[in-house]
């Protein structure tokens, strides 16, 4: 395992990947093909992150953390800021610094340590080897006390000169040279005063390194554009990087810092870097100088929080490296085109070992080598070629840990393979803005749904957009964090002759000799067994198999799909020599060569009674696991949960399925009435007892059942089902069995799975007689994934006892749970009461409510988790959804211009993992800055005025103890000089019906005085409701009645009595031209999948007319 040190999540580390060309050249992952031209390869070098250049090797440097322990000397010195907690040495402001040799003298010297207002205070001295500390009167404490003494002013503004006259211990007043003028103000100043003892000093005097907690600095917080006051605040790095931004002045001059003004600084991106540190429990520690390039400070402070600086939408923000989340997608149809693409670094420009410098207090605050961060993976990948480079990360106060996260972050960066160019059209416009994830399909050049993060984003005059995007491993993050031991592979590697179709390696594939069995028969085939992963662009392999003589043609030539990794060749001469052939078949449909394989030679054909073995035991072909059921409840776990019956044809059950113990044996049993002969009863699984499957499978289903009544026949049967469960794709049946059966009888059958199957139900079937009451019992089920061959079912084991990620490990404790072991701490509850002596972190399965729910023990309580089939082992990480900003009209003065602006109406959500909690959220509106707010109810805020200049407000939302707060900027579009008759109309949206290929007005509007110009639209249609079912949808906007522009792609489906937030940026960003007169403008719905009924809520539709 490399060394790394476990720390929490980490991010895309722009620092270390962007403008470093150090990506590496490897596979391009299921590149499949395109036309001539259609990619490329480019060489040519572009800057990403805006012109920010990060190669390793080549990180920020700042001369103030080689120089903070040294005494800084003359009449001009820097000025300086102390960050986090750090040792310093200061400036000295007395001329006459320490010497020995002076007997009992007393000397007394006065040091700046940092130059921008109140700063934090001096927790102790270091003194050589020695940490002295002092009590409240500036005496110091042990070794030192009557030798030493210490007094100092935190850097007020305001602040009088350090000046004492008999302090006790001393016996001397301050020097004279140190009169009330000096006053230092706005300066953390020490006095050390330092007794010439020989017993204590002599020949020991050394340069003082003042240790500092800068716990006084002013910083203002990201995330809620306040004052930072907690000692997190004031050690997050991002936090700092923000404030260096900001600056800090007095009397209206700069001091220190950038100085930037808040209104161009993207506050979302330090705020998400801010909360990737926290996780993390990255600090900050250090000092910062006016000797040093204010920018490198920036870089070195980011450096510290795996951040680096970008330009987005034209604010100042920051892309922190942390796991994202898609925000757009990009297919083929976004393309104006042909996409290209170049190798991130070079093999020669990235490391295979990084060596860590970072400062530590266990030694002397000096910088030290830490770890080396290295993963033997990567000099296989790179042939054995080493390249070990230094990175200094001079702000990291989080010790080894820390840099060693940092380190493999960079490492792994800089092995992300490849950067593409999209040129894409004005639809994709808002696909992603620098930072964002966003996912590319391209499937002629190979990508399905590969996921890629915007380092760069051009708008052209026409409104089409370019983007660069580098490739996203995931897996990266959890290697850097230590979560797992081994570096992930980077394997897209483009570069391939897509239409000249290579010869199969011959390592790739391999040809065997088998046999079939069926009962005590035994045919002979020959199987074939590989994969064409190899070959990017395959549309599909070809099987080919002749005798194994010269000449001899194909007999079979059969084609299969590029992912086939197995075919079998059956209705061959036993004992007889064959050849089998592999060609590949290209992206225009061409066969390539054939590669041939290894002669084989067939087995017997058996027929007859099987032999027996050791105790009478029949010997069979093959055998199966025992394990890997993937019937759900086979063990009635959960009750009758995942069980349904039903009855057709002239029967009715008369009694739902119920669980019942009989003899230790837990079943599911129903009762039904037939009144005709030929009805049908069927007792089996439900949606809540899918099983999971897999397409062209072999499966073994069985189950112990038991048919009584009025009986004529009954049979298992297994119905495969597609992806999303709304249709059978046909049955599969056991053998019937005439007339009633007894408890435990076993039906047990082979089935192969149809294509497009992914989930299945699993039915015991009775056909009935027109005798009345009967029942059926079924119990013990199991599907099994089996070979191709197999003819022997396996014996019973249990299958999963819940939906797919949930704990039901019911009452037990954990340690006692199987599988757990003796270090298990969480305990399980399923009981209708809450436990008695419950501790923190345990589970309670609470009976009580219907449907169960789950609820966790969280700091003394019981906190709610979700219901019945909740996946509570993961967190329900909470979230707020909302516009992200509004938009008004205004003129040059600020003011907004005529129209009805206002008032205006924004729906938020508060979200608990995918759960919609915001009715039982605590809403309120904190720090509105040029905005006035009505009440906010639920997440509802509405918006009555708008004052001049630039706006914002956040929305704070509490439950469970968490707070988020969520940042609105409210834009201001400034209406060109001599357009004074802009129409504006606003209409909030209506309910709706759409149906399947039928458009429907979900918000309309009339401009009876149109001028001749172009429409613009305003807001985004922000919030969507379906009261029951669920649909997909599309949009689009008419004027007049015909529609203008594109039609909105499709959005994601939509639940019932859930409200979804849908971005139709893309659709309102366009510019309409329209002529004079009165103009009907509508947007509207169609509902493309499903069947709910849409009811749109809280949004706005704006639409601003414009002379042109």
């Amino acid at each position: 395992m490399p060394q790394v040190v476990a720390v929490a999540v980490a991010a895309f580390q722009a620092a270390a990947a962007v403008a470093t060309t150090v990506g590496t050249a490897m596979g391009l992952s299921g590149l499949a093909a395109t036309v001539a031209g259609a990619a490329s390869i480019i060489s040519s070098t572009t800057q990403m992150w805006s012109a920010v250049s990060s190669a390793i090797g080549s990180k920020p440097k700042v001369n103030a953390a080689q120089t903070q322990l040294q005494t800084k000397v003359g009449a001009v010195t820097p000025r300086a800021i102390i960050m986090g907690r750090t040792a310093v040495a200061g400036t000295l402001l007395t001329p006459t610094p320490l010497q020995s040799g002076r007997g009992n003298a007393l000397a007394t010297n006065f040091y700046a340590l940092s130059h921008a207002g109140p700063s934090g205070v001096v927790e102790s001295v270091q003194w050589g080897d020695d940490t002295v500390t002092f009590d409240a009167q500036g005496q110091a404490i042990g070794k030192y006390a009557n030798n030493m003494w210490l007094f100092q002013k935190n850097g007020s503004w305001s602040q009088t000169s350090i000046t004492f006259t008999g302090t006790p211990g001393i016996g001397a007043d301050t020097p004279a040279a140190w009169d009330s003028t000096k006053r230092a103000q706005g300066c953390l100043v020490v006095g050390l005063v330092v007794r010439y003892a020989a017993s204590v000093l002599a020949n020991n005097m050394q340069t003082p390194l003042f240790v500092v907690d800068a716990n006084a600095v002013a910083l203002t917080d990201p995330r809620t554009g306040s004052a930072a006051t907690t000692q997190a605040q004031r050690r997050n790095p991002a936090v700092w990087a923000y404030s260096w931004h900001l600056g800090w002045f007095q009397n209206s001059k700069r001091v220190i810092g950038l100085g930037q003004p808040a209104a161009e600084l993207h506050a979302a991106g330090y705020a998400y870097a801010a909360n990737v540190a926290d996780a993390n429990s990255w600090t900050i520690s250090g000092e910062a100088s006016t000797a040093d390039d204010r920018y490198a400070v920036e870089m070195a402070i980011l450096q510290a929080c795996a951040s680096v600086p970008v330009e987005r939408n034209g604010l100042q923000s920051v892309v922190t490296s942390a796991t994202r989340s898609s925000v757009g997608t990009i297919t083929s149809n976004d393309l104006r085109a042909d996409p290209k693409w170049r190798y991130n670094t070079q093999q020669s420009s990235r490391p295979t070992a990084i060596q860590t410098r970072f400062r530590s207090e266990t030694n002397r605050w000096q910088m030290v080598e830490g770890a080396e961060v290295t993963d033997a993976s990567w000099l296989t990948q790179d042939a054995g070629r080493e390249k070990r480079v230094t990175v200094e990360y001079a702000y990291a106060g989080g010790g080894s840990a820390h840099v060693g996260h940092l380190a493999a972050l960079d490492a792994s960066n800089a092995r992300e393979p490849l950067v593409f160019t999209l040129q894409c059209k004005q639809q994709a416009r808002y696909a992603g803005f620098v930072g964002d994830a966003v996912t590319v399909s391209l499937p002629e050049i190979g990508l399905s749904s590969t996921k890629m993060v915007v380092v760069s984003r051009i708008v052209n005059p026409d409104g089409t957009v370019d983007y660069e995007l580098l490739v996203e491993t995931d897996a990266k993050y959890a290697f850097a964090a230590g979560k797992t031991s081994a570096a992930p592979s980077f394997t897209l590697q483009p570069g391939f002759d897509i239409f000249s179709v290579p010869q199969p390696d011959l390592a790739d594939w391999a040809s065997v000799a088998a046999q079939i069995t069926s009962g005590a028969t035994s045919l002979p085939i020959v199987r074939v067994t590989g994969s064409a992963a190899n070959y990017n662009f395959a549309s599909g392999v070809v099987f080919k198999i002749r005798l194994n003589s010269g000449g001899s043609p194909w007999l079979v030539s059969e084609d299969a799909p590029p992912a086939a990794t197995q075919h079998e060749f059956r209705g061959l001469t036993n004992n007889t020599g064959y050849i089998v052939g592999i060609a590949y078949r290209g992206v225009t449909g061409v066969e390539g060569p054939v590669r041939e394989l290894a002669a084989v030679t067939t087995g017997t054909f058996v027929a007859g009674e099987a032999g027996t073995g050791p105790g009478g035991a029949p010997i069979l072909n093959s055998l199966v696991p025992s394990d890997g059921n993937l019937f759900r409840y086979s063990l009635m776990e959960r009750g009758t949960r995942g069980y349904q019956s039903f009855a057709v044809s002239g029967a009715t059950i008369t009694v739902a399925p119920a669980l019942l113990a009989f003899s230790g044996i837990r079943l599911v049993k129903t009762d039904f009435n037939s009144t005709t002969n030929g009805s049908q009863t069927y007792l089996g699984t439900n949606a809540n007892g899918l099983a999971r499957v897999k397409p062209n499978q072999r499966y073994s289903i069985q189950a112990r059942t038991e048919t009584s009544g009025a009986i004529q026949s009954s049979v298992l049967a297994i119905d495969w089902r597609n992806d999303d469960n709304t249709a059978s794709l046909g049955f599969s049946f056991s053998t019937s069995v005439s007339g009633t059966s007894p408890l435990g009888t076993l039906r047990q059958f082979f089935a192969t799975s149809p294509a497009g199957a992914t989930f299945a139900n699993v039915y015991l079937v009775s056909t009935n007689t027109n005798g009345g009451a009967g029942f059926l019992v079924l119990y013990e089920g199991q599907i099994t994934a089996v070979t191709a061959d197999a003819t022997v079912h396996p014996a019973f084991t249990q299958g999963p006892f819940g939906d797919d990620g949930a704990d039901v490990t019911g009452g037990n404790t954990a340690a006692g749970f199987v599988g757990q072991g003796n270090q298990a701490t969480t305990n399980i509850y399923r009981q209708s009461t809450a436990p008695s002596s419950p501790q923190e972190g345990d589970i309670w399965e609470d009976t009580s409510t219907t449907p169960v729910s789950y609820r966790k023990r969280m700091s003394g309580a019981w906190v709610f988790q979700g219901e019945e089939g909740a996946d509570i082992t993961a967190q329900a990480v909470p979230s707020v959804e909302g516009p992200k900003s509004i938009s008004f009209d205004v003129d040059g003065a600020g003011a907004l211009s005529p129209g009805s602006q206002v008032p205006r109406t924004l729906q938020f959500i508060r979200k608990r993992g995918n759960t919609d909690v915001s009715t039982s959220t605590t809403w309120s509106i904190v720090s509105p800055v040029n905005v006035t707010l009505g009440t906010i109810t639920n997440g509802g805020v509405n918006v009555t005025a708008v004052a001049a200049g630039l706006s914002n407000f956040t929305v704070r939302s509490v439950r469970d103890g968490v707070t988020i707060d969520y940042l609105v900027n409210v834009t201001k579009n400034t209406i060109a000089a001599g357009v004074t008759s802009a129409t504006r109309k606003t209409v909030t949206t209506t309910n709706g019906t759409p149906n399947n290929g039928n458009w429907t007005d979900i918000a309309s509007m009339v401009i009876s005085n149109c001028p001749t110009g172009n429409l613009f639209f305003d807001s985004s249609f922000s919030l969507i409701t379906t009261g029951t079912g669920t649909c997909s949808h599309q949009a689009r906007l008419t004027v007049d009645g015909v529609q203008v522009g594109a039609i909105q792609a499709t959005q994601p489906t939509v639940t019932g009595g859930v409200p979804e937030a849908v971005d139709f940026s893309t659709l309102f960003a366009q510019v309409i031209p329209v002529t004079a007169g009165s103009r009907t403008i509508a947007f509207q719905l169609q509902r493309t999948t499903g069947t709910g009924q849409i009811t749109a809520s809280n949004t706005r539709f704006d639409v601003a007319a414009f002379p042109g």
